[in-house]
């Protein structure tokens, strides 16, 4: 069923005047089940609502407005001039509930100026409110000059929704996409928060640059997705301009591409503040700290240009994003930033970046494993006298898992807190009796340091194969013991005097359940 908006009384294809009885009156002759509807607006055709409009269970609108010819080669920037056209005043929306869509449709915000220096003052309001129930789609739509051009309902007690698919959404708004609550098992694929209103303005560029990056800069997020959004699939997103490009809950979704870039100049530097992906550690916005859920998020590709910093950990211990590869270049920060939580980075890549590498804004409370290559940083952008990794005094070290290589300058350490003298410890375990020892990090070899002066015989922990080093902090006895979790010394030695500094590496025999002494050095 598709009808057209020229059917109905009131309206105005030439949408200088308000259209909400004709919309009124065609979204009430479409029946709301599954079979549904859609009204039809012609690429001729300019709609003007002064009130929100709601779609539910098989209701769509349907227009002509093709996403692609007003991005990359073939750009047009006359948006007041394109048809298939929604345009909102007063505040008024676009909510989708559940089974709605919104298809090959430019909504943008009444009274907008385009190719002018935006006034973000004026850019209010939600252009497309995704509201409650499941099955919402947007396919090929943009969505201009809001405060928020994609939201939901943020409320997470009875807003569930699962299975929306966002395809082909551009956006440029204050604010992106805003989603709050639980988007299981949905998919979003050629998503872009881009400064579509102003790439036909040419702002006042520096003296000897040609390029104005400030009216391209939009103070808030490109895309946010908090909560849960366990089984989302997400395809490719690409964020421009936004203070914070991808902002997520690590909660069970899967991403293949993430791109975000900060327009930039060398008069007009990305300030600090400017993330590239801020990941959060199970932070419910909702509720507060939630249980920690069983999977993390993943990530196969983040690339981040010209920001502040460009990877951000926060949030609670326990939790990691897994990340196959990140390129993340022309930093006036920090390249990856752990202030909560932890990352897993198979293959990092960091260029020209002002910072550490590698910055802990804290001492660590989950295990962070980066693998990769950084190049050319430091506050001088050469790596000369750098460190790579700054890590503040008491990180363990087994949390600071960071092996990456670098063109970092001859006798400059690895390691800094901040003071240039710092290199994270091992955990510090209490000699006792017996000595208790946490789970296997699944390492080849546990090292930790051995604190106090009380003699011990047994080290509670073992299981066959698991290899663990002693490092002595003072001077302490070990005395042998033929028994379970007791310890075999060298040459068969009853006890043996450690003094502070020596270190002793261990193996699990989990045939005798005894531990064996391989390598001792005083």
């Amino acid at each position: 069923m598709r009808i057209s908006l020229s059917d109905f009384p009131g309206f105005d294809p030439t949408g200088v005047t308000s259209s909400d009885a004709a919309m009124s009156a065609a979204i009430a002759s479409i029946p709301s089940s599954a079979g549904g509807g859609a009204i039809v607006i012609d690429s001729s055709q300019k709609v003007r609502l002064d009130t929100s409009i709601g779609l539910q269970q098989g209701q769509q609108i349907v227009g002509e407005f093709n996403c692609h010819a007003h991005a990359g080669a073939g750009y047009s920037y006359a948006f007041e001039e394109s048809g298939s056209a929604v345009r909102l005043h007063n505040g008024a929306e676009i909510r989708l509930d559940n089974g709605a869509a919104l298809k090959n449709v430019l909504v943008y915000r009444g009274g907008m100026e385009f190719n002018s220096a935006p006034d973000f003052n004026e850019w209010t309001g939600v252009g497309v409110r995704l509201g409650y129930g499941n099955d919402q789609r947007l396919e090929d739509v943009m969505v201009l000059g809001f405060d928020t051009c994609v939201a939901n309902l943020a409320d997470r007690g009875l807003n569930g929704n699962g299975r929306v698919v966002m395809d082909r959404v551009y956006v440029d708004g204050k604010n992106g996409f805003r989603l709050v609550g639980s988007y299981d098992t949905s998919f979003f694929d050629e998503l872009r928060a881009f400064c579509f209103a102003t790439q036909g303005y040419p702002g006042e560029p520096a003296p000897g640059e040609w390029y104005d990056p400030r009216k391209d800069r939009r103070p808030g997020v490109g895309f946010q997705m908090l909560d849960r959004s366990d089984g989302t699939k997400i395809g490719r997103i690409e964020t421009f301009g936004y203070l914070v490009g991808f902002d997520a809950n690590c909660a069970s979704w899967l991403a293949q591409q993430v791109t975000a870039d900060y327009p930039s100049t060398p008069t007009y530097l990305a300030p600090a503040t400017a993330i590239g992906v801020r990941l959060r550690a199970d932070v419910d916005p909702t509720s507060g700290n939630r249980p920690v859920d069983v999977d993390p998020s993943h990530i196969g590709s983040i690339q981040v240009w010209s920001y502040g910093k460009g990877i951000v950990s926060i949030g609670r211990p326990g939790r990691m994003a897994s990340i196959g590869s990140a390129a993340l270049v022309n930093l006036t920060s920090d390249a990856v930033t752990i202030d909560g939580g932890g990352v897993q980075i198979d293959n990092l890549d960091a260029c020209l970046c002002s910072g550490f590498p590698v910055a802990f804004a804290k001492a660590p409370d989950t295990v962070t494993r980066i693998r990769g290559n950084a190049t050319q940083f430091g506050p001088s952008r050469n790596s000369w006298n750098a460190a790579v990794v700054k890590a503040p005094a008491g990180s363990i070290r087994e949390y600071v898992d960071v092996q990456i290589s670098t063109d970092q300058s001859t006798g400059c350490k690895f390691y800094d807190d901040g003071a240039g003298n710092h290199v994270p410890i091992y955990r510090e375990i209490p000699s006792a009796v017996p000595v208790q020892l946490p789970p296997p990090s699944g390492k080849s070899v546990d090292d930790y340091t051995i604190t106090g002066t009380v003699s011990f015989g047994a080290i509670h922990g073992g299981q066959g194969g698991r290899i663990v080093r002693l490092h002595f902090k003072s001077a302490v006895s070990v005395t042998a013991a033929n028994a379970t979790n007791g310890i075999r010394l060298p040459s068969g030695a009853s006890s043996l005097n450690v003094p502070a500094g020596a270190v002793m590496t261990l193996d699990y025999n989990g045939a005798k359940d005894r531990w064996e002494v391989v390598s001792y050095v005083a």
